[in-house]
């Protein structure tokens, strides 16, 4: 299905079909009121069906609510459900733009941002601030000796190490 998580089954609970009904219905129920009250008849439902089944204007006019109800909600489910789904998909290129695609470490640009912010928190609360720098000596030559996948492997493997020695809220 297009839209897996749309809400159709449980047409009473989509609070898109109860705003479309709350919307439509009072105009039907007003037109077939002053009918009635024009006619001079009492507001029974053997009165009701007596009314619609003579006038098929007011058969359509109370059809039209249910109608605008199931267009209202279908409509507000999707453009809701296309809503998660942009969202969704937002957090996914955010993550993306965020991180290395091999080591899955923040890039500069995040590491730039978050030092300054961090340095910020930390020159306002009178707390020192810790940065730690790496480096791989003689990486080229490893590249050169087993190849760049070896050494791709090799930087995610301590990218993955680097990742487990910290904390879970540190950068």
């Amino acid at each position: 299905r297009m839209y897996p998580n749309a809400r159709f089954i449980h047409i009473h609970r989509n609070p898109f079909v109860v705003l479309g009904l709350l919307i439509a219905l009072p105009i039907p129920l007003g037109a077939l009121a002053m009918d009635l009250a024009a006619r001079g008849a009492p507001l029974t439902l053997a009165v009701v069906r007596e009314c619609v089944r003579t006038n098929p204007v007011h058969a359509w006019f109370l059809l039209h609510p249910v109608l605008v109800a199931v267009g209202f909600g279908a409509f507000g489910t999707l453009t809701q459900d296309r809503g998660r789904q942009v969202a969704r998909l937002i957090g996914r290129l955010r993550g993306l733009a965020d991180r290395d695609g091999l080591t899955r470490l923040f890039n500069h640009r995040v590491c730039q941002l978050r030092l300054r912010a961090e340095a910020t928190r930390a020159e306002r609360e009178g707390r020192p601030i810790s940065l730690l720098l790496a480096d791989i000596d003689r990486f080229k030559d490893f590249n050169d000796h087993y190849g760049h996948l070896m050494g791709d492997a090799l930087l995610r493997a301590l990218a993955q190490r680097l990742e487990e020695l910290v904390r879970p809220y540190d950068v």
